[in-house]
Formats: structure tokens, C-alpha cells, sequence
């Protein structure tokens, strides 16, 4: 819509611009997570989305369907440990979860702010055409900026499934 100029608007014709020095200030900062506890529970939260990622690979798979989803979810684990070190402690989470490849890394986990992985909308899809909800957490694709609040330096050791749909390997 464009207002006449004898108004007392002026139409300014453009869109809208984030400012993506503050944006990354934002993500990058404790302005998103204030506390170090909300870095474990993101770190948790990406634990349990993996898990639950499994979960639907395996409740899709004919050879599960008649398996209950309580059953399969005592087969899986999310686990926290804190280590003693020389120098401090280590933070390390484990899970029995989807795990990720090269690309989903190199596409989606090392790059902030991205949407839904194409793969888990697809399967998000698959399991409503199924009768269940995927319940992933994760939506906004900031969260592993969290993990630079608690540590210096971050290790991922992860292997994915080997039969996700829809994936090259």
C-alpha cells in the first residue's frame, strides 16, 4: 500500500534488515542462556532429540511396529558426567541416539540459526502419516552456540544410524 505524500506518513519503501552483529551477539552470548545451567539442559535437550530421532527410525521400521514405544525406550540412555581433571572438569554427555554425519555437521550444527534439518521435517511427516508425534525439542538451531558458555572447547564423537531415511551416506 502506498499513503499519499499529503498524509503524515511517508511510505518507506524496504524491508526488514537484522542487524547481524547484535544478532550474533545475542546467540553467542550469555544474553541468550544467562545461566551455565541452561547450556547443560540445551546439551541434554540435543541428547534426548537424538534419542527420540532413534525412536521413530525404529518405530517406522516394520519390524518394530509391534513393538511398544515404552519398550524401545528402555533400549536407549542419555547420560551426564562431570570428570575430575588436572586442570578442571570435563562435561561429558553420551546417548544412544541417531547421531549425525559429516554433512549434517559441516550444513546444520555448525551454522547458528538455521531451520528444521530437511530430514527431520521429512520424518516429522512420516510419523504423523504414522500416528505419532516425533516430539523433538529443538527448533531454532542455536542451541550448541550454549556449549561455548561452559567450555573452551568442545568434542563431538557421534556416528549416525546406518538406515535413516532419506539421507546420503
Amino acid at each position: 500500500t502506498i499513503i499519499p505524500h499529503n498524509s503524515s506518513y511517508d511510505y518507506i519503501d524496504g524491508s526488514f534488515r537484522p542487524s547481524t552483529e547484535k544478532v550474533l551477539q545475542l546467540l553467542g552470548s550469555s544474553e541468550l542462556y544467562l545461566v551455565p545451567i541452561a547450556s547443560v539442559r540445551e546439551l541434554l535437550q540435543n541428547a534426548f532429540d537424538a534419542v527420540r530421532e532413534r525412536i521413530a527410525y525404529q518405530r517406522l521400521d516394520s519390524r518394530s511396529r509391534d513393538i511398544d514405544v515404552l519398550t524401545l525406550a528402555k533400549q536407549h540412555s542419555v547420560t551426564l558426567s562431570f570428570i575430575a581433571e588436572e586442570d578442571g572438569y570435563r562435561l561429558v554427555c553420551t546417548d544412544t541416539g541417531a547421531g549425525v554425519n559429516k554433512e549434517i555437521i559441516k550444513e546444520y550444527l555448525l551454522v547458528a540459526g538455521l531451520s528444521r534439518r530437511r530430514d527431520i521435517v521429512h520424518l516429522a511427516k512420516e510419523c504423523e502419516g504414522n500416528g505419532f508425534s516425533l516430539e523433538r525439542t529443538g527448533q531454532f538451531g542455536v542451541g550448541v552456540l550454549s556449549y561455548f558458555l561452559l567450555a573452551d572447547e568442545v568434542e563431538l564423537q557421534t556416528r549416525r544410524i546406518p538406515k535413516a531415511r532419506g539421507e546420503e551416506h
